[in-house]
């Protein structure tokens, strides 16, 4: 910014808010083990189908909670939901997204036995196809790529949707955490506002034209 620039805006009173960059992590879930403290990336024993293992708040939640901490979590009749669908809503962003990763505690994946299931974020697919084994667990980061950014930023929040696509695998979630850095939205311009800004500008514009000519 030239000193001619500053001069304007400090005459006016104006002070603007720069663009800051700031590291975001949101939970959904309450990475307590599946509701029975199972160590992350081990056998989870989480129990038979339709297991649930969920508190109070994650039964009333409507964010994706609810289906944390069951099993099966997206299976009816095998499970408290009753939905094959079911998605991990984020809160909206304060700005814009620059890079992002989700981290999923998730376990009984056996995709190439009972079928995957199928996933996207905001509408972009992600692969959803695991092999883990019988009730083991194993904590996953999946980096968003440029498609899945584009996509949370223009609908100013981040939905990771799934559906079981007629997948029958008993599956179980236990957290699923976001985490990137987030550029904030600068703030507004304070101060005398946009007539003491052009009042100020032309004052001082006369001003330096005639320091200059008198150079």
């Amino acid at each position: 910014m030239t000193r001619f620039a500053v001069a304007v805006l400090f005459a006016a009173g104006l002070t603007i808010t720069p663009v800051g960059e700031a590291a975001i992590i949101e939970t959904i879930g309450d990475n307590d083990g599946y509701g029975v403290g199972i160590p992350d990336n081990g056998f989870t024993g989480i129990g038979t189908a339709g297991t649930d293992n969920r508190s109070a708040a994650e039964q009333a939640a409507t964010n994706g909670a609810q289906f944390t901490d069951l099993y099966s979590a997206l299976f009816p009749g095998f499970g408290a939901n009753t939905t094959t669908t079911g998605s991990f809503i984020f809160s909206p962003l304060a700005g814009t997204l620059l890079n992002a990763t989700l981290t999923i505690d998730m376990a009984d994946f056996q995709s190439s036995v009972f079928g995957a299931f199928s996933a996207n974020i905001n509408g972009v697919p992600l692969g959803f196809s695991f092999d883990d084994g019988f009730e083991n667990s194993v904590v996953r980061s999946f980096p968003l790529n440029a498609a899945q950014l584009t996509a949370v930023n223009s609908a100013g929040f981040l939905s990771l949707n799934l559906d079981r696509n007629g997948s029958g695998d008993f599956i179980a979630f236990d957290y699923v955490q976001l985490s990137g850095d987030l550029a904030s939205v600068p703030g507004p311009i304070a101060g005398a506002g946009l007539p003491g800004l052009i009042l100020a500008s032309g004052g001082l514009l006369g001003w330096w034209r005639r320091r200059q000519k008198n150079a």
